[in-house]
C-alpha cells in the first residue's frame, strides 16, 4: 500500500561557495509549489517532491558549480510503483 502524500527528498551538503541546480532525465528542475517541486535550503541543496507523481518517475542528479568549473552527481533513480 502506498502513502497518500508521499515526499521524495534530495540533500546535498557542500563547504565552498557554489551555485547547485537539480536534474531529472537531464531537464534543469525548477522550484514550482503548485506541481510540489520545491528547492529550498542555502544556495538550494534541498529538493523535495510532494505528491510524487508517475511522469516524475526517472534518473535525478545534481550538478554543483563553481568558479573551478561543473560536476554532475551520480544518478539516483526515482521508480513510481503505485498510484
Amino acid at each position: 500500500m502506498c502513502r497518500r502524500d508521499p515526499l521524495y527528498e534530495i540533500r546535498s551538503t557542500v563547504v565552498a561557495s557554489f551555485l547547485l541546480r537539480f536534474s531529472l532525465q537531464g531537464q534543469h528542475i525548477q522550484h514550482d509549489s503548485k506541481s510540489g517541486v520545491r528547492i529550498s535550503g542555502i544556495s538550494g541543496t534541498k529538493l523535495d517532491i510532494i505528491s510524487v507523481k508517475r511522469n516524475q518517475s526517472g534518473n535525478y542528479t545534481c550538478i554543483a558549480s563553481n568558479v573551478e568549473g561543473d560536476t554532475e552527481s551520480n544518478a539516483l533513480q526515482l521508480k513510481i510503483m503505485c498510484m
